[in-house]
């Protein structure tokens, strides 16, 4: 990548990030594209470079932060461990990603109601995708005889809205750390699921 295509990747990810930031603490509807240029010490017109509108901006966040979701589960399932210890990784690759890009995950799945069309129905694609590998994961399981029988899109829900729903609630200076948090949510939503109920 040529150093200029490597300084507007650069500055479009700042625009992104602070974007995020201000709809996250401000909420969508409050936002300004104001706001958001002054958090880099950018100009409002300088915004406008990179994307075409606030709706833009909101849509860039979302598609971030999915694509950035779907890549790291991607690794998971096709490295040759066991199901079980994939879906492992998998709440706790969300979970990580969840705290570090906080502002970021919080925009994607606060305020995809925000989104208007043909954006709502893209985005929607990605989520749907991510859905799908989790899925796999729980199929993989089921069929090598690690997992039970069980409703599994049901069961996906449960995990993912469980794993979204702390960004309500976390706090980096809050008692438990990262990793604390992430086996409590293994040891709570994995066993379960096992035919096994000891298995490790």
């Amino acid at each position: 990548m040529a150093s200029n295509e490597k300084r507007a990747s650069k500055r479009k990810q700042d625009i992104l990030m602070a974007a995020a930031e201000v709809f996250h603490s401000r909420g969508y509807h409050e936002a300004t594209l104001e706001e958001i240029a002054n958090k880099i010490e950018y100009t409002k017109s300088s915004i406008y470079y990179y994307v075409k509108s606030k709706q833009d901006l909101l849509y860039e966040c979302n598609k971030l932060a999915m694509e950035l979701l779907i890549e790291k589960l991607y690794i998971i399932i096709e490295s040759s461990i066991s199901p079980e210890a994939k879906l492992k990784q998998a709440i706790k690759m969300h979970i990580k990603t969840a705290i570090d890009k906080l502002s970021l995950m919080s925009t994607a799945f606060l305020l995809e109601f925000a989104l208007q069309e043909p954006y709502k129905t893209e985005i929607k694609g990605f989520r749907d995708e991510y859905e799908r590998q989790w899925l796999s994961i729980f199929n993989e399981g089921v069929l090598n005889g690690s997992f039970k029988q069980f409703d599994q899109r049901i069961t996906l829900f449960i995990i993912l809205g469980a794993m979204n729903w702390m960004k309500q609630w976390y706090s980096k200076t809050g008692r438990l750390c990262e990793e604390e948090i992430s086996e409590i949510f293994c040891n709570y939503l994995i066993p379960p699921l096992l035919k096994d109920s000891n298995s490790k």
